[in-house]
Parts: structure tokens; sequence; C-alpha cells
């Protein structure tokens, strides 16, 4: 040590050489050696520091809004030191002991919110919001600006209440933007729609509701440019937001929102995504057992029936369902754009024991199959490509497909281009209380389906074996057995292994693909937990066996998912007694090939340091503290309006229905900001 008054002689080291050394350190021992004093604090800020770090990192990044102006090259050192703390510490973080939020942003909007949409990577957001009585808006926000925490940059109107907003970037016309789709109800007459004294919007967006006037349900898509937000994103001084300039600017230039399609039907629309394949831009909706496929730069539509399902036979006759031939719903779908694929996920209307949940693949047909026809022409029952069925142990309320982590051709360039993607999941939630302690009336209960990645080359990545499906559909009115092959029972059992992978593909010509069938390609969890347990409950939600089951509500991340519990409700918002972070353990990819073991393995090493601090949790369920204040005590718990959730980021948005022009937004992940660091 040297002596006080005295210069250590290693600050006698040329700078050149000093920083250095510095790139060869790791990510905890830089920001320890930026505390020793102000050189090695402005040392460790340095871009060729934290680019060095960016460049060996082996954990998946957030994603960034594809453009120049966030491609990796063009990051300051602030901004790459934010991506990499944000990335180890949101996932330490929510599988910790005790999940909790770094940061709070209550933020105005001056409109009343109906629905908050994220997108991945938490730059922007997309509200569906009200102003005064019936007039909605779409409105579009710049999220974690550099200097300002949060604000309009776009909005649109819309006839009615958009929701189930969906929203990606994408490609359309060869511009790089946001793709958002939602669905609106309106009055099927002109004479109803022109009626001020009735707002359908006012309706829950429950399809199973009893209109007092004929309606119409219409699936919209549209585009945003990024190069025509470019100058509000990062405005100058003269055009700073909140100034009149600012205004000024954003009425003066044309509207952002270009309509890429609009359709209409008098039946709703169940579930809809969208997604890039092949670099075009898809619409894929669900009405019932029909799937209409739009490729929404050619318009070309093809529309298709899902096969008929069979229920399992459990047993002995008394085991038998009461209507065998009762066609299996439609519970949730993914596009999984490398394999050209739909992911499907079927159950029997009643989801009860007995009835197994399906998980189908189905190709996504190129232009010109199966075109959709106007009038009574019938339309084509398609088998699906490869499908399994799921005998479950438990009654079920709600059905998930987290987004897929998979790199897309939008996306920047990334340092490791390669790194394996996080699992695909489908959720089942129950409140069953046999799952967990029969002497329990509180208890609940999650199973998730993961669906491994699988490395194949990009020529083949289409190309499934012919074993893939050795159970052939039966006949209408026949029953499948409960030990035919390829049944998958959560005792474990299985059938088919998976495929060996041949290294001598470079890894660059490679991509991934998801089955939904095979030990090595498949895995299942499950965990229960008591809803009161450790919690402080009003007596009065003690009360009567029906009055004390609460319902899980499934918010999905693309590695990170959360579960909102909400006491029993006959209302549209219902009130949020807990939040739960959801964490399963990580799972095992026998499938991997030696550079995605390698890189696994790097990864907890990158990450051993923020888990040791936070003290990752043993077990799968753990109730995040005290989000906002007066919001989560069940006592005076108040009704959640709406509720949206980015895991890349860690950022969780609420709206609450007693002031639902407050946007609250905590952020989970451990990150600084560059406000602070300017003062």
């Amino acid at each position: 040590m040297a002596e006080p008054g005295h210069t250590a002689d290693i600050f006698l080291l040329p700078a050149e050489i000093f920083l250095e050394i510095v790139t060869h350190l790791s990510i905890p021992d830089i920001l320890r050696l930026r505390r020793v004093c102000k050189y090695l604090r402005d040392l460790t800020q340095k871009a060729v520091v934290w680019k060095r770090l960016l460049s060996n990192f082996h954990l998946p990044l957030p994603p960034l809004p594809p453009t120049s102006r966030y491609s990796y090259s063009q990051l300051t050192a602030f901004e790459i030191e934010r991506l990499l703390l944000r990335a180890l510490s949101a996932d330490a973080n929510w599988r910790s002991a005790s999940p909790k939020s770094y940061r709070y942003w209550p933020i105005r909007i001056w409109s009343e919110i109906l629905e908050v949409k994220v997108l991945p990577g938490g730059k922007h957001l997309i509200l569906s919001v009200r102003n005064g009585g019936n007039r909605y808006e779409i409105l579009l926000l710049m999220a974690d600006h550099r200097l300002r925490i949060m604000y309009p940059v776009a909005t649109c109107r819309v006839p009615t209440r958009a929701y189930k907003l969906e929203a990606k970037y994408m490609k359309y016309k060869e511009q790089v933007g946001i793709m958002i789709a939602y669905e609106r109800t309106e009055a099927a007459r002109e004479r109803d729609r022109n009626n001020p004294q009735f707002d359908v919007s006012m309706y829950s967006e429950n399809h199973n509701i009893d209109f007092p006037v004929p309606v119409r349900y219409d699936l919209s898509v549209m585009h945003v440019k990024l190069s025509s937000l470019a100058a509000v994103e990062n405005p100058d001084r003269e055009h700073w937001p909140g100034t009149e300039e600012y205004f000024n600017y954003m009425k003066d230039n044309a509207q952002p929102f270009e309509l890429v399609t609009a359709m209409r039907s008098p039946v709703p629309y169940d579930f809809f995504d969208i997604d890039e394949i092949d670099g075009q831009p898809f619409l894929v909706c669900t009405q019932q057992r029909n799937i209409t496929t739009k490729n929404l730069a050619t318009k070309c539509m093809s529309r298709f029936a899902c096969n008929v399902l069979n229920p399992l036979w459990a047993g002995g006759d008394d085991d038998l369902p009461t209507d065998p031939l009762k066609l299996y719903c439609i519970r949730g779908i993914r596009i999984l754009p490398p394999q050209r694929e739909l992911l499907v996920v079927r159950t029997h209307d009643l989801a009860q024991i007995y009835y197994p949940l399906y998980a189908q693949l189905y190709r996504i047909p190129s232009d010109g199959e199966y075109p959709l026809v106007l009038g009574d022409a019938p339309v084509p029952t398609i088998e699906p490509r490869s499908y399994t069925p799921y005998a479950l142990d438990f009654e079920f309320h709600d059905v998930k497909i987290s987004p897929h982590g998979l790199s897309m051709p939008t996306d920047l360039p990334v340092p490791n281009p390669h790194v394996e993607p996080p699992p695909l999941s489908i959720f089942l939630t129950s409140n069953e209380d046999m799952a967990v302690d029969p002497s329990s009336r509180h208890s609940l209960q999650i199973l998730e389906l993961v669906l491994l990645p699988e490395r194949v080359s990009k020529s083949a990545v289409r190309n499934f074996p012919p074993e893939n499906n050795d159970l052939p559909p039966l006949p209408i009115g026949d029953l499948y057995p409960k030990d035919a092959s390829p049944f998958i029972f959560l005792d474990g059992s299985d059938t088919v292994s998976a495929v060996p992978h041949d290294t001598r593909v470079p890894l660059s010509q490679t991509t991934f693909r998801f089955n939904v069938r095979g030990r090595g390609r498949v895995q299942l969890y499950g965990a229960g937990f008591d809803a009161y347990q450790d919690h402080e409950v009003d007596k009065s939600e003690r009360m009567g066996e029906t009055e004390t089951k609460h319902r899980l509500r499934v918010v999905c991340g693309a590695a990170r998912s959360l579960f909102v519990a909400s006491p029993p409700h006959r209302t549209v918002n219902p009130r949020v007694s807990w939040v739960y972070s959801c964490s399963f353990p990580r799972v095992s990819n026998p499938s991997q090939w030696p550079q995605d073991a390698e890189d696994a393995a790097a990864a907890a090493r990158e990450r051993k340091w923020v888990e040791r601090a936070m003290r990752v949790r043993p077990y799968t369920v753990q109730r995040v503290d005290r989000l906002v204040p007066g919001m989560m005590n069940s006592g005076n718990a108040k009704a959640l309006q709406a509720i949206a959730w980015d895991d890349w980021s860690g950022a969780m948005c609420l709206v609450v229905e007693a002031d639902p022009e407050l946007l609250c937004v905590l952020f989970f992940a451990a990150a600084p900001l560059e406000i602070a660091r300017s003062r």
C-alpha cells in the first residue's frame, strides 16, 4: 500500500496499459474497481472495456429496437453496461428468495389506460386508452430513454376499444418498425354505430355475453416505421417532450401508423399471433376449430380446420366421457417461424380429468394453399404434422403459451448470434385442492410443459423424421386406449429419444426448432402452494369454501413468467391478492451440441456472483414483495385493470381501477440510470 500523500506505483503506468489490464477483468471486478478512486471510475466507464465484456458474454441479451441507433457498434459504454447488468440481475432477482423491484415509476398518462403491451426489451410500450366518453386511441410510448423516463411519441384513433394487444418488431414494405395487432368489437349495423347513447366498448371483451344489438368483430394490424419516430425519440432541445415545439412537431408530421389489414367477422377471434416467416410478416388467427393465416405482404389468405379429437379412455366403463365426440377447443397458439409451423394447444371444453391436453404442430400453408373461399364452401380439415396427448391428473382453468425467444431476420446482429434460446413453455393453472394437500382449502397448482429447443441445420429444420408421429388419427367414434403410444404421463414415461446431432454442420448454418414429443425435447414440471400461506388475510375471505378459492392468471415471459392470484370475483377487473414469481428448475437439454453445453457452462459462471448475492431460492413459487403501496394488501386490495410484463428488461406495468390514468412501472432488474450518473 502506498504511503499517505504518495501515488501508488501502479498509477504510474501509461493509461493504455492500464486500460488493457482492465479489459480482461470480470464484471464484478470492474464494479469493485471503480469504487477505489475517480481515476479508476472513469477508466472503467470506457467503451472498450464494456465492448470486450459484451463480445464474451454468454447469456441471452435483452432485445433492442432493430435500428442502426441501437446496433451494438453504436451503443455507448453506459448502454452496454446497463444491458449486461440487466441480463444478469433480472434472472437472479426473479429466482431469488425475495424478488423485489429496484425502481418504481408512476407515469401520469392523462388518459384512461385499458390495456398495456410491452415490446421485448422494454424500449416501447403500446397502450389502449380512452379519452373522455367514447374516444379510443392506441398510444405508443418511448420508454427507458437515456435522459427521460417515458413519454408518448405517436397515437392513432380507433373507432372502438382495442383489446388483446400484440406487438413485435417486424418489417413491412422493407421498412423496419413495430407491428401491432388488436381486436375490436363494434355494432354490426351502421345506425347502432352512429348512436352516441350506445357504446359497445363499455361491455367486456368476453365473447360469452349478450349484447343489446348485433355486433361484429374486427381484427386489425398496423405498422409504425421506426424511422418516422427517430426525431421524437431522440429530441433536441427545441423539440423536447412537453414543449410547445414538440406538440407542434407531432401535429404537423404525417401519421406514423399505417393500416396493414383489417378483417371483420360475425364470429369472434379467439386467438391470434403475428410473426415473420421467411422474411415476410404473417398473421394467424383462430375461430373455434378454424385457423386462418394471412401473408401480410402478399395479402394471400388460407383457412383450414383442425382435426377431430377423441378423449382418452381412462379404464372402466364408468370412466367413459358422456360426450366422447365432443370437439376439442383451441386454448392457445404460437407461430414458430424457422420450422414454419403453428403450435396449437387444445383441450376439451370442460378441461377435466381424463380429458387430455393435446399439443399439436400444424404446417402454415404457403400462398395458394387452402385458399379462403367466401360462401358456404366447406373448410378442409387438416391433420397436424405432429401431436401428443398429455394426460393430466388435475382440473385446470387457464392455459398460456410463452413467447418464443428465437432470433429473427429483423433482429440486429449480436455478439453471439448462435446462442441457444430459452425453452418454450405451456402453462396450466388449477385451484384443485388435492394437488397439494387434501387438508388445505386454498391450494393452487401450476404445471409447465417445457418444449426444449433442438439445434438442427437450416436446410433440415422443416423435415421432421417419419417416425415423429406413430399415432394415426382414429375414425370418429373410437377412443384412444390409455396405454397407446406416445402418451406422456406425469410419472415421466416417454417413448422417443432425442435425435443425434450432426456436428459436421457449421454452427452458422444451424437454427432451432421445437417439437411436442420425445424425451430430450419435452419435459414436465409441476408445483403446488397455498395461496394464504404466510399471508395475513382478512377473515371474511376465509368464510366458506367457495369464497376462499383463489384463481391464478398467467402472464408469460420468454424466459421468466409471473402469476397473479385473485380472490373469487364476478367483475371485469378482479382484485389482486398477490403476485408470484415462477421459477422452475433450469432444464437440462440432453440434445445440446457441444458448443451449447460450453456456452451454458460459461453462462453459469457469469451469473454465479449475482446469484450468490441474491440467494437463489430452492423452490418454484415465491410471492413478490409489496409492489405499489395499497395495491396488494388483501383487506383493501385494489382492482387491477391492466398488467404487462417484459422479462427481458424486468419491467412490470400495472394499472389499477381506482386511478386508471396512472401507469405504475416497476423494474426488477438492477441497472443504473444515466440521469443519476449525470448528477
